[in-house]
Formats: structure tokens, C-alpha cells, sequence
């Protein structure tokens, strides 16, 4: 048998023992507590979140597409030609400078001429124009009245209306000759006269 104060001091050295074992199981069990009650929190999210993501598909699912609207009936148009207004020119306003189509024919401007071809000018060549450009082509016409050749005698400033001027001169045809007449080639003067407004064109026979 011990003695009765050994006896009390042996005790509670045991007691402070067992409390601090109940004190950490007690901190271990609130941790356990709080990360559960975390988790039951993260859930019911997750499950709120994909309750509302599945109403909005089912929400988008119901609603109408483009193709299954179908459009009012229109009553179909009929187009109706519209027409310019005529422009109005002040009296005293310059107009504009009408291009010479490509080859265009005129009207023979002399008896020995069956058909006289015009140039074609460029619409920025003619819009060039100052006053006037003068060329005259000198052309030999055979018995059926055909140009078998023609020479520029008077080329003027411009080689350009020159050259145009020559080549519309090739196309060229007069009257036949005569039965019983000369029959060696007959010569022609073609004057060509350019102006921003059109070309003019004044045929005569050359002078033996």
C-alpha cells in the first residue's frame, strides 16, 4: 500500500494526460465537420448550376428557328421603267465634246464619192483639241474605184491624226470610171478638219 500523499500526486499527472488527448480529438473532429458541411456546400452548387444550364437548353430547344417562321405573304411588284429627265442647257453652257464612233460612215459629200469612212478618234485625243487640226491625205483611185494607195501630204501638228486620217482614207470609195474614159488611176485630195465637236471631211479631185 502507498502512502496516501504519494497516492494523490500519481493522480492527477493521469487526469492533465487525458485531457490533453480529448483536446485534439475534439480540433480533429470540427475539421472533419466544417470540410463535410464545404463539400455538401460544393454539391448543391453544382447540382443548382447544371439544373439551370439544362432549363436554358431545354428553353433554347423550344424556341422557333428561322426556317420554322414562315414569312408574311408579299404581294409581288412589278417594276415600272423609270426614265431620265431630259438634262436642261442654260442657254450660253458649254457642252460636251460627242466622241466620233470607230469608223463611222457619212454621208458622201461629193458626186465621184460612193463612201466616205470617218476616223476613229481616241475621246481623250479629241477632248485635246485647241481650235482646229487641219491633215490632208492625198489618194489614187483605180478604174472600179478602189484607193490603191494613199500618202499624207499635209500631215499637220499631230502625227497621231495623221496616221488615223490615212488609214480612214484606205477605206475609201468613189465612182467608177466611165466606159470609154481614161484609165490610168485618178487622184483625190481628202482634207480632214478636227474640232472637239466631230471631224469633217471635204473631198476633191485633184488638179491634173
Amino acid at each position: 500500500a502507498l502512502p496516501s500523499g504519494h497516492h494523490g500526486s500519481a493522480a492527477a499527472p493521469l487526469s492533465q494526460g487525458r485531457r490533453q488527448t480529448v483536446a485534439p480529438r475534439s480540433h480533429t473532429r470540427a475539421m472533419i465537420l466544417a470540410a463535410a458541411a464545404l463539400l455538401v456546400g460544393v454539391i448543391a452548387l453544382l447540382q443548382l448550376h447544371s439544373h439551370r444550364r439544362a432549363s436554358s437548353d431545354a428553353d433554347a430547344s423550344a424556341a422557333p428557328t428561322a426556317g420554322d417562321v414562315q414569312a408574311p405573304a408579299t404581294t409581288p411588284t412589278i417594276p415600272v421603267a423609270k426614265t431620265s429627265p431630259a438634262h436642261h442647257n442654260p442657254a450660253g453652257a458649254p457642252t460636251a465634246a460627242v466622241p466620233v464612233q470607230a469608223n463611222s460612215l457619212a454621208t458622201p459629200s461629193h458626186s465621184g464619192v460612193v463612201k466616205q469612212v470617218l476616223p476613229k478618234v481616241l475621246p481623250a485625243a479629241q477632248a485635246s483639241i485647241q481650235g482646229k487640226v487641219n491633215v490632208v491625205v492625198t489618194v489614187h483611185v483605180d478604174a472600179a474605184g478602189r484607193v490603191s494607195g494613199a500618202e499624207v501630204t499635209s500631215p499637220g501638228p499631230s502625227r497621231y491624226f495623221a496616221r488615223i486620217s490615212q488609214e480612214a482614207a484606205q477605206q475609201w470609195l468613189f465612182a467608177p470610171a466611165e466606159d470609154g474614159g481614161p484609165t490610168e488611176p485618178r487622184t483625190w485630195n481628202l482634207h480632214f478638219q478636227y474640232r472637239q465637236d466631230g471631224v469633217e471631211v471635204m473631198p476633191a479631185p485633184a488638179a491634173r
